[in-house]
């Protein structure tokens, strides 16, 4: 089973990709040549090939990926507004600990997650780790680990912990820090940290009513949906969106990290993580917290579980070169910063010259494509 993606340039010849290596891909280019037609191609295809193996889960700040529910069947396409605030929308709870995920492990995913895109410096990683902790101990997470069924009751649990929750707490201790040299500098941290939270903390925000409900899906209930998720967060602020993503994304990992035969067992399905803007949403660690991010670790081992990132964007340089190194098949359109036409020289296995004169000139929907280990070739996609 084959996506028919378009055609060769100078042929009548058919660019197909089989559905079983749609795996880690790159799309790039300007705006307005095409990225979000050529990704909705692949997914649309895929799924209506294969709607019982695969899963895409569409991360996006615009409505345009509606377009979907077009080319599928209704039961494949599943519409999550995070940026609407009403009864009747899920709402998201990033603290809730996904299923047979250590609690310690889902503290870092969310701090390091957080202090990257808000751009925060260790003390302050540090000062909400401290505080998420006590949260989850005082939820009773820390206590089930001791039983055997721990992996069902500490999702649970874990929903008492929400980030308005995280918000008070850190309010509350810095009303309570003394005059030492640890404690002032904690106090002038704190201010920063509540300054990134306050939406959360007003109790009427979209923020506050979206992720900061007890009652909230989690990681746990995306991952029980097939097909297409269109996870959609027009009328978020763009760092908040940027930050729910990140987590997101590490989040289908770690679960699926945590299930025996990950997402390549029966009772599941391989799932590739569609992230629109990626630039804005895996930003570069330009502060050292970590050696090893916890998303580079999505990139370069999501695939031993059957997990997949396709990647959009159109600043091809600013993604992590975990991600770019990791791509298996690229699509890249017409380019005009230098910085991106080097990177895609590099995964195109061609000359910067050729691939600048190449890509220049390029109209929408045309695409320079190469799949791991092939020879690249021009490609109008089909609409």
């Amino acid at each position: 089973m084959y996506v028919n993606f378009g055609k060769i340039e100078n042929t009548n010849e058919d660019y197909k990709i089989p559905v079983s290596e749609i795996s880690n891909t790159l799309i790039s280019g300007d705006s307005r040549t095409g990225k979000t037609v050529a990704a909705m191609k692949i997914i649309s295809e895929s799924i209506k090939a294969q709607p019982a193996e695969k899963r895409f889960v569409c991360m996006t700040s615009k409505t345009d990926w509606r377009a979907l529910a077009q080319s599928i069947e209704p039961e494949n396409f599943h519409l999550i507004n995070l940026g609407v605030s009403d009864a009747e929308s899920d709402h998201f709870n990033p603290c809730i600990i996904p299923y047979g995920v250590d609690p310690q492990e889902w503290t870092d995913v969310l701090v390091e997650n957080f202090c990257r895109t808000y751009g925060l410096l260790a003390v302050a990683k540090n000062i909400i780790s401290d505080a998420i902790n006590d949260l989850y101990a005082n939820a009773g997470v820390f206590e089930a680990m001791k039983k055997s069924n721990w992996k069902d009751i500490v999702p649970e649990l874990s929903k008492k912990v929400t980030f308005k929750e995280i918000y008070k707490e850190l309010e509350s201790r810095q009303n309570t820090l003394d005059d030492s040299k640890e404690g002032i500098v904690i106090k002038n941290t704190i201010p920063r940290l509540l300054d990134r939270l306050s939406p959360f903390g007003r109790d009427n925000s979209i923020e506050s009513k979206i992720f900061g409900s007890e009652d909230s899906i989690g990681i746990n209930d995306l991952a029980k949906i097939g097909g297409v998720i269109v996870l959609e967060s027009a009328g978020l602020e763009l760092t908040l969106s940027n930050f729910i993503f990140s987590v997101i994304t590490s989040g289908f990992y770690q679960y699926g990290k945590a299930q025996e035969g990950g997402y390549k067992a029966s009772d599941q399905r391989e799932t590739v993580l569609v992230i629109e803007e990626a630039d804005k949403v895996f930003v570069k660690d330009e502060f050292g917290l970590n050696e090893s991010s916890k998303l580079e670790e999505v990139f370069e081992k999501s695939a031993n579980h059957g997990l997949y990132v396709m990647a959009i964007t159109q600043k091809l340089a600013n993604l992590p070169s975990s991600l770019t190194d990791n791509a298996e098949f690229s699509v890249i359109g017409k380019q005009r910063r230098r910085n991106d036409v080097d990177v895609a020289a590099k995964k195109l296995n061609k000359e910067y010259s050729d691939v600048c004169s190449l890509v220049s000139e390029f109209s929408e929907g045309k695409f320079v494509c190469r799949k791991a280990d092939s020879e690249p070739v021009v490609v109008t996609v089909a609409s």
